[in-house]
């Protein structure tokens, strides 16, 4: 769904705005998802373009799907530098935060006003000798920590994660929410869908990839997205409304 309210193509002075992205990772019992809307600011001409966020690599016995919010050219510069130096023996956590480290001593210009390197990333790592599977959240402070939760990066994760949390209240087997990855995947494109209603900052197309713990990466089904915003998300939010109000 497109936010009805942009005019693609057209000045925004989107320098001076709180630029908006929504990024979404989830661990399941075999898989790693992450998803995110596709919209993005060329900050040359100051206007809106799609671009694909989501991204996937293999390095040493290892497959690596990831994302992130913030500058992108920051994400890239700490995910490469930890490619050099990843193998699959040693904890990714150490390996991301000696990146973080290094470039931020190597490029001190593009620090915040509090020292911090502008970025954030989600890596899910499949290491395919042990078959684990881990999902990381890589954050400023130099802080990197595998999460067994629905992690929300970018500007509007606070708004994403009330959206997802109420819609999982009302899914069915709560102590083994986990293993249902169609079910952690309608809630993740909820977010994002309800997001993209409203926010000038965020929308186009839906993305997604799935690491399946078999090495295995789905991608987004155009198909599905399509019957998602067409039809079943407006439902099920519609369901989940009527049902609070009986609720009460």
């Amino acid at each position: 769904m497109y936010n009805k309210n942009v005019i693609y193509g057209s000045n925004y002075n989107l320098i001076e705005s709180n630029l908006v992205s929504i990024i979404i990772g989830a661990k399941c019992d075999d898989s790693i998802i992450i998803a995110s809307d596709s919209q993005a600011t060329d900050k040359l001409n100051l206007t809106k373009k799609y671009v694909n966020k989501i991204f996937e690599k293999e390095v040493d016995n290892s497959v690596f799907v990831y994302s992130g919010a913030e500058r992108p050219d920051i994400n890239e510069l700490v995910f490469d530098e930890a490619m050099r130096n990843y193998k699959s023996n040693l904890d990714f956590s150490v390996i991301c935060r000696n990146a973080i480290s290094k470039i931020k001593e190597e490029y001190p210009d593009v620090r915040n006003e509090n020292g911090l390197l502008p970025f954030r990333m989600l890596v899910g790592i499949l290491n395919k000798t042990t078959k684990k599977l881990e999902l990381y959240h890589a954050k400023p402070e130099g802080i990197v920590i595998p999460t067994k939760q629905i992690e929300p990066i970018g500007s509007r994760c606070n708004l994403a994660e009330s959206t997802y949390q109420l819609y999982l209240s009302y899914a069915p087997d709560q102590y083994n929410l986990y293993s249902y990855e169609d079910k952690i995947l309608e809630a993740i494109l909820i977010a994002i869908y309800r997001i993209k209603q409203f926010d000038l900052y965020c929308g186009g197309d839906f993305q997604y990839k799935i690491l399946k713990n078999t090495g295995d990466i789905k991608t987004t089904d155009k198909d599905y997205i399509k019957k998602m915003e067409n039809k079943i998300i407006p439902e099920l939010l519609k369901n989940h409304v009527e049902r609070m109000w009986s609720d009460e």
